[in-house]
């Protein structure tokens, strides 16, 4: 396994998937960005929210997950992101 898929596959492990309706449209596995914060707080992998978004950025960047709708990156307050996975996984 890759570093890449590890790194994906603790994420998965870390957050809290659920089917979440956003702006009406179901997105089933989803989470929102304030909970991936909150883990990033909670594992020390971010030493506060900024840092917790800047690291945010950069798995979106590298396709760990993804805003549902493309819209934003990941944000401290309620959106709600969706994880992708590569398929190995």
């Amino acid at each position: 396994m890759s570093m890449y898929d590890e790194m994906v596959a603790r994420f998965r492990d870390e957050i809290d998937l659920k089917d979440r309706f956003y702006k009406f449209k179901l997105y089933k596995a989803s989470f929102t960005g304030e909970d991936a914060v909150g883990r990033l707080l909670q594992t020390h992998h971010a030493r506060d929210t900024v840092d917790a978004c800047k690291i945010g950025a950069v798995r979106i960047k590298n396709g760990v997950f993804r805003h549902v709708t493309g819209e934003h990156m990941l944000e401290g307050r309620f959106n709600v992101s969706s994880l992708i996975a590569p398929p190995s996984l």
